[in-house]
Protein backbone atom coordinates (compact mmCIF):
# COMPACT_ATOMS: atom_id res chain seq x y z
CA UNK A 1 0.00 0.00 0.00
CA UNK A 2 1.24 3.67 -0.42
CA UNK A 3 2.79 5.16 2.13
CA UNK A 4 1.45 8.94 3.70
CA UNK A 5 4.38 10.13 1.88
CA UNK A 6 4.63 9.87 -1.63
CA UNK A 7 5.05 11.80 -5.18
CA UNK A 8 0.86 11.60 -5.08
CA UNK A 9 0.50 11.97 -1.24
CA UNK A 10 3.19 14.74 -0.87
CA UNK A 11 5.99 15.34 1.28
CA UNK A 12 6.25 16.70 4.78
CA UNK A 13 6.75 20.25 5.33
CA UNK A 14 9.17 20.15 8.17
CA UNK A 15 11.21 17.65 10.24
CA UNK A 16 12.64 18.07 13.77
CA UNK A 17 14.34 15.49 16.32
CA UNK A 18 12.45 15.73 20.04
CA UNK A 19 13.04 13.14 22.73
CA UNK A 20 14.24 10.80 20.90
CA UNK A 21 11.85 10.59 18.27
CA UNK A 22 12.42 12.27 14.39
CA UNK A 23 8.98 14.46 13.79
CA UNK A 24 7.74 14.91 10.21
CA UNK A 25 5.07 17.33 10.22
CA UNK A 26 3.32 18.51 7.01
CA UNK A 27 -0.56 18.04 5.72
CA UNK A 28 -2.51 18.87 8.65
CA UNK A 29 -0.59 15.38 10.66
CA UNK A 30 2.75 14.90 13.00
CA UNK A 31 4.36 11.98 12.62
CA UNK A 32 6.86 10.90 15.65
CA UNK A 33 9.41 7.90 14.77
CA UNK A 34 10.09 4.74 17.00
CA UNK A 35 12.17 5.84 20.05
CA UNK A 36 15.63 6.40 18.78
CA UNK A 37 14.60 4.61 15.24
CA UNK A 38 14.46 7.49 13.51
CA UNK A 39 13.63 5.79 10.15
CA UNK A 40 11.14 3.41 11.86
CA UNK A 41 7.07 4.21 11.12
CA UNK A 42 6.46 0.55 11.30
CA UNK A 43 2.51 0.78 12.58
CA UNK A 44 2.99 -3.25 13.72
CA UNK A 45 5.25 -2.11 17.09
CA UNK A 46 2.99 -2.26 20.05
CA UNK A 47 2.93 -0.03 23.42
CA UNK A 48 4.46 3.31 24.12
CA UNK A 49 7.85 2.59 21.92
CA UNK A 50 5.04 2.43 18.42
CA UNK A 51 5.30 5.68 16.33
CA UNK A 52 3.05 8.19 16.86
CA UNK A 53 0.94 9.27 14.14
CA UNK A 54 -1.63 12.44 14.88
CA UNK A 55 -3.33 15.17 13.01
CA UNK A 56 -2.10 18.75 14.19
CA UNK A 57 -4.37 21.68 13.41
CA UNK A 58 -7.85 22.71 12.27
CA UNK A 59 -9.50 25.13 9.74
CA UNK A 60 -9.27 24.28 5.77
CA UNK A 61 -5.49 25.27 5.86
CA UNK A 62 -2.92 25.02 8.44
CA UNK A 63 0.72 24.20 6.41
CA UNK A 64 3.36 23.03 8.45
CA UNK A 65 6.30 25.70 8.56
CA UNK A 66 8.87 24.97 10.70
CA UNK A 67 9.19 22.77 14.16
CA UNK A 68 10.74 23.85 17.04
CA UNK A 69 12.17 21.41 19.72
CA UNK A 70 11.94 23.81 23.06
CA UNK A 71 10.01 22.14 26.36
CA UNK A 72 7.31 20.98 24.36
CA UNK A 73 7.99 20.41 20.38
CA UNK A 74 6.13 23.46 19.00
CA UNK A 75 4.81 23.71 15.56
CA UNK A 76 4.08 26.74 13.99
CA UNK A 77 1.52 26.67 10.93
CA UNK A 78 0.07 29.49 8.62
CA UNK A 79 -2.91 30.30 11.24
CA UNK A 80 -1.56 28.99 14.74
CA UNK A 81 1.37 27.71 16.95
CA UNK A 82 1.00 24.49 18.23
CA UNK A 83 1.95 22.72 21.46
CA UNK A 84 2.73 19.31 21.50
CA UNK A 85 3.54 17.67 24.77
CA UNK A 86 2.38 14.67 27.26
CA UNK A 87 -0.28 14.83 29.22
CA UNK A 88 1.53 15.25 32.30
CA UNK A 89 4.79 17.45 33.08
CA UNK A 90 8.51 16.26 32.46
CA UNK A 91 7.22 12.57 30.66
CA UNK A 92 7.69 11.78 27.24
CA UNK A 93 5.59 12.11 24.67
CA UNK A 94 4.63 8.58 23.59
CA UNK A 95 1.12 7.52 21.49
CA UNK A 96 -0.77 7.33 24.57
CA UNK A 97 0.52 10.76 26.08
CA UNK A 98 0.09 12.74 23.89
CA UNK A 99 -1.65 15.95 23.90
CA UNK A 100 -1.65 18.67 21.53
CA UNK A 101 -3.13 22.72 21.79
CA UNK A 102 -3.48 25.75 20.16
CA UNK A 103 -1.11 28.20 22.10
CA UNK A 104 -1.33 31.29 19.75
CA UNK A 105 -2.85 32.08 16.94
CA UNK A 106 -0.75 34.67 15.52
CA UNK A 107 0.43 32.42 12.58
CA UNK A 108 3.65 32.07 10.96
CA UNK A 109 5.20 32.89 7.73
CA UNK A 110 6.81 29.70 5.80
CA UNK A 111 10.22 30.69 7.09
CA UNK A 112 12.31 28.72 9.56
CA UNK A 113 12.19 29.72 13.28
CA UNK A 114 15.09 29.68 15.44
CA UNK A 115 16.11 28.70 19.27
CA UNK A 116 17.72 31.09 21.79
CA UNK A 117 18.54 29.30 25.00
CA UNK A 118 14.69 28.49 26.20
CA UNK A 119 12.65 30.26 23.75
CA UNK A 120 11.91 30.24 20.13
CA UNK A 121 11.44 33.45 17.36
CA UNK A 122 9.79 33.00 14.14
CA UNK A 123 8.36 35.86 11.81
CA UNK A 124 4.60 36.14 11.68
CA UNK A 125 2.04 35.58 8.77
CA UNK A 126 2.25 39.17 6.78
CA UNK A 127 6.16 38.79 7.42
CA UNK A 128 6.67 41.55 8.80
CA UNK A 129 6.31 40.95 12.66
CA UNK A 130 9.18 38.91 14.97
CA UNK A 131 7.42 37.25 17.66
CA UNK A 132 9.37 35.73 20.75
CA UNK A 133 7.69 32.40 22.08
CA UNK A 134 8.13 32.18 25.93
CA UNK A 135 7.22 29.94 28.64
CA UNK A 136 4.66 31.29 30.63
CA UNK A 137 4.25 29.28 34.06
CA UNK A 138 0.63 30.63 34.68
CA UNK A 139 -0.72 28.83 31.79
CA UNK A 140 2.02 26.00 31.51
CA UNK A 141 2.49 26.86 27.83
CA UNK A 142 4.14 28.96 25.44
CA UNK A 143 2.80 32.79 24.52
CA UNK A 144 4.39 34.74 21.58
CA UNK A 145 5.53 38.09 22.87
CA UNK A 146 5.94 40.89 19.98
CA UNK A 147 9.48 41.13 19.74
CA UNK A 148 9.33 44.36 17.74
CA UNK A 149 7.04 45.96 19.63
CA UNK A 150 9.39 48.79 20.25
CA UNK A 151 10.49 49.17 16.72
CA UNK A 152 8.09 47.68 14.34
CA UNK A 153 9.23 50.08 11.38
CA UNK A 154 11.85 47.81 11.36
CA UNK A 155 9.67 45.40 9.31
CA UNK A 156 8.08 47.18 7.11
CA UNK A 157 10.32 46.42 4.08
CA UNK A 158 9.76 42.24 4.76
CA UNK A 159 11.78 40.24 6.60
CA UNK A 160 13.26 37.12 5.07
CA UNK A 161 15.16 35.04 7.41
CA UNK A 162 16.32 34.74 11.64
CA UNK A 163 19.65 34.19 12.87
CA UNK A 164 21.21 33.68 15.99
CA UNK A 165 24.46 35.03 17.62
CA UNK A 166 25.02 33.55 21.36
CA UNK A 167 28.70 35.37 22.21
CA UNK A 168 29.59 37.71 23.22
CA UNK A 169 25.38 38.80 24.28
CA UNK A 170 22.79 36.72 23.03
CA UNK A 171 21.24 38.76 19.71
CA UNK A 172 18.86 37.88 17.16
CA UNK A 173 19.57 39.25 13.43
CA UNK A 174 16.94 39.45 11.29
CA UNK A 175 17.51 39.61 6.98
CA UNK A 176 15.42 42.93 5.78
CA UNK A 177 13.94 41.95 2.44
CA UNK A 178 15.87 45.37 1.49
CA UNK A 179 18.79 43.64 1.82
CA UNK A 180 19.85 44.86 5.21
CA UNK A 181 20.15 43.13 8.73
CA UNK A 182 18.70 44.47 11.91
CA UNK A 183 19.36 43.14 15.29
Amino acid sequence: SEGAWSDLQGWPDEVAFFEGRMWWSGQRRNYGSYPDGFSSFDPSIEGDSQPINRRVGEGAVNSTNWILPLQNLIIGTDGAEWSVRSTSFDEPITPSNYNVKARTTKGSAAIPAVVADNNGYFIGRTGETVFELAYDPQSYGYTALDAMMLVPELGEPGLRRLGVQQTPDLRLHVARNDGTVAI
